[in-house]
């Protein structure tokens, strides 16, 4: 078996999140972004994330996240924030100090240039997320070109993962973190327990 760590996306209700712990996924990821149709809108998503916390470890998932959104999520039992979108690498350390959560800064790849500023982040991020062009379209990018360049920190592959590319894309990268959304999913935002689990299963063996 391998020591693969798997982060689910996009999680939307406490049934979905259970089903992952019970799969034994690592981290599960929470959308705070109005635009996603995995944005979060339940009212009650804080005991959710009470009822859960101490087993898995939390994720909050933003694009270019405003003050209030900031204030929110800092108000919640996350681990981590994920942050994706044209942030500096001085404002992200602004959002660090403010919610004392440790950073997952993401990066959409579509070629080797895509590369150049991510280890501009690599004094702040505890992680990267390496995704395809257009986060959540289920879209791989090429790997191959994660070979031009050397980065500095543990990173998260993402983009276009499912359970059929999962083991070839882990041994393309040498990644042991691996992000699925849009590949466990029966339709936008609602996760299939029957990909989920093949998903975790083809990843760690």
């Amino acid at each position: 078996m391998k020591d693969t760590i798997i982060k689910i996306c996009g999680i939307t209700n406490l049934e979905s999140a259970e089903f992952c712990i019970d799969q034994n996924a690592d981290y599960l990821g929470f959308v705070f972004y109005e635009h996603s149709p995995r944005n979060i809108i339940d009212e009650n998503i804080l005991e959710t994330l009470e009822k859960i916390k101490d087993r898995i470890k939390l994720v909050a998932v933003t694009k270019d996240p405003t003050e209030t959104i900031i204030k929110k999520i800092s108000n919640l039992p996350f681990d981590f924030i994920q942050v994706h979108g044209r942030i500096l690498p001085d404002k992200l350390a602004e959002i660090k100090n403010t919610t004392g959560m440790r950073i997952i800064k993401a990066f959409n790849i579509q070629s080797s240039a895509d590369l150049n500023d991510v280890n501009d982040y690599q004094d702040i991020a505890d992680f990267y997320l390496l995704d395809s062009k257009s986060s959540g379209s289920g879209e791989i990018f090429d790997w191959g070109i994660l070979g031009d360049k050397q980065i500095n920190k543990d990173f998260f592959l993402s983009g276009g993962l499912n359970p059929h590319n999962i083991s070839k894309a882990i041994e393309r990268t040498g990644t042991k973190y691996i992000d699925v959304s849009s590949g466990v999913e029966q339709r936008e935002g609602i996760k299939d327990k029957k990909l989920i689990e093949q998903f975790i299963l083809n990843a760690r063996t």
